[in-house]
């Protein structure tokens, strides 16, 4: 779902990044397919990354709970 101008919370950053062109050209075609602009459609693949990476970590620190507890 595409970021509403304006509705930011907060002051924001800026991250400047290089990509080699075929990548850049990648990126672009893949965010016109999903009817979003670069940045937009980057923003939303970071913080889909950050909520996997949270939901693994998750996911590890149930397991190593549920361990302990059968262990007691």
């Amino acid at each position: 779902m595409p970021r509403q101008k304006g509705t930011g919370k907060g002051k924001t950053g800026r991250f400047n990044i290089r990509l080699d062109e075929e990548t850049a050209n990648f990126y672009r075609s893949e965010a016109n397919q999903h009817g979003l602009d670069a940045s937009e459609y980057l923003r939303q693949l970071l913080l889909h990354g950050a909520i996997a990476a949270n939901a693994v970590e998750i996911q590890e620190n149930f397991k190593y709970t549920a361990t302990e507890i059968q262990a007691n």
